[in-house]
């Protein structure tokens, strides 16, 4: 069950005594996918944002060279 949703064993343990203590036999059933959901939305927002910066896009426009020239 670990390498299918990648987490480890003890955490399911707790989760499915949480699920049913919180939701009884339904919580038990729906605790193991809302655990790989929550660690599915936690690795996503913890993904690193790439930053595009290009010749044609810099990040600081104020400090290009054709301004300088101009000044």
């Amino acid at each position: 069950m670990k390498r299918g949703v990648k987490l480890h064993p003890l955490l399911i343990i707790f989760g499915v005594y949480a699920g049913g203590e919180i939701g009884g036999v339904g919580g038990i059933f729906l605790s193991v996918p809302i655990l790989a959901l929550a660690r599915l939305l936690f690795y996503e927002w913890r993904k690193p944002v790439p930053v595009l910066a290009t010749e044609d896009l810099a990040l600081f426009p104020d400090a290009s060279p054709e301004l300088d020239a101009v000044i």
